[in-house]
């Protein structure tokens, strides 16, 4: 399990996937949270901040910088505005002196290099040397790398009593299995199940639905490895409505919260499958009923009216979103941000929906 999940965390991105896992795992460890990943604020090379004591240790506050994959040369200190290293200097030069709040400002600080992967051999001396270097009365550095956040992944998230040995036969199952997606999918939606069974009470579901989010993301980083996404995808529509069946009574912030992010994660698959398989290939004549692998016309037309489904059913998820922007912000003379890039989405999806029928005549059977 700790092998499954470290590839996992390698496998995923700096934005909006590892930094969104961190926050869940640093709270379930019983630190409070005081700055989460937030696009467009300049936070001064803390990506999460958060406070605490560790195993009934002293409390600390914690700031991560958090790289996606190995730390490499380049991104511990490239040219790039996202090296790891300036972002170190940032937080002890400006972060520390002005940002730490008030009520914190006489504990020790940790700084800590978050990244889902290792340290290249080639830069450790580079790395500890920094670390030996700058290390003084109140600040200190930690490197949070793939290995231990698998480790405090389980230990936290995955806790043994909560993890019986056919639940991970499951997961390995449905990860080995990815090439047949259909086999894979069936193992994953049993797995589901499994989870939901006894999740009865506010406090299960919730840890219910997290763990079926993070089993979701490991499913998903191995099929984006493998280019193949089509298990993820049916993995994450029976993620959703088999959870929502379970905890649509309940009305805990907790399990609201939980789902939400369930349904994100959803988001991020569908949208990683329409964007980059099925969408560019729309304009194409035959593109998509080509690569349909069937002998048969019956099987390609059957195909296809899925694949129309699914683009249709992005549509209507993101003009629901649309709705809800405009109940919170109803529209004015100028629309906002959000909305302007809600209503592009619909008009491409509605123009890739017209070229799929048209490029592909099987349609029209």
């Amino acid at each position: 399990m700790k092998l499954i999940l470290k590839q996992y965390l390698a496998s995923l991105r700096e934005r909006g996937e590892l930094d969104v896992v961190l926050p869940d795992l640093l709270s379930q460890m019983g630190l409070n949270v005081f700055i989460s990943p937030t696009r467009g604020v300049k936070e001064y090379g803390v990506d999460i901040a958060a406070v605490g004591s560790i195993k009934e240790g002293e409390e600390k506050v914690y700031l991560f910088s958090v790289k996606a994959g190995n730390l490499t040369r380049s991104t511990w200190d490239g040219t790039s505005d996202q090296a790891l290293r300036p972002s170190l200097n940032e937080i002890q030069d400006s972060f520390i002196p002005t940002r730490i709040p008030p009520e914190h400002l006489n504990k020790p600080v940790v700084i800590c290099l978050c990244f889902g992967g290792d340290i290249s051999s080639v830069i450790r001396q580079e790395v500890t040397g920094y670390e030996k270097s700058n290390t003084r009365g109140g600040i200190s550095f930690e490197e949070w790398n793939g290995d231990k956040l698998s480790e405090l992944i389980i230990e936290y998230l995955l806790k043994e009593e909560l993890l019986p040995k056919d639940w991970q036969s499951l997961l390995r199952k449905s990860l080995a299995l990815i090439d047949e997606a259909e086999t894979s999918h069936n193992h994953f939606q049993k797995l589901i199940r499994f989870i939901l069974e006894k999740s009865d009470t506010d406090e299960k579901a919730s840890n219910a639905l997290n763990k079926i989010n993070l089993y979701l993301w490991i499913l998903f980083a191995w099929c984006r490895e493998e280019s193949n996404l089509e298990s993820a995808y049916l993995s994450a529509e029976k993620a959703i409505l088999l959870s929502w069946e379970s905890i649509k009574t309940h009305t805990n912030s907790k399990v609201t919260s939980a789902f939400t992010s369930l349904l994100s994660t959803y988001h991020s698959i569908t949208s990683e499958y329409l964007d980059k398989r099925i969408i560019p290939h729309t304009h194409n004549l035959h593109a998509i009923s080509n690569a349909i692998s069937s002998p048969c016309s019956i099987d390609i037309n059957l195909k296809l009216f899925d694949i129309l489904g699914r683009v249709s059913i992005k549509g209507i998820w993101i003009l629901q979103r649309l709705s809800k922007s405009y109940e919170t912000t109803p529209p004015t003379d100028q629309l906002t941000a959000e909305q302007t890039d809600f209503i592009n989405k619909l008009d491409t999806l509605t123009e890739s929906l017209k070229k799929l029928i048209l490029n592909n005549p099987l349609l029209l059977w």
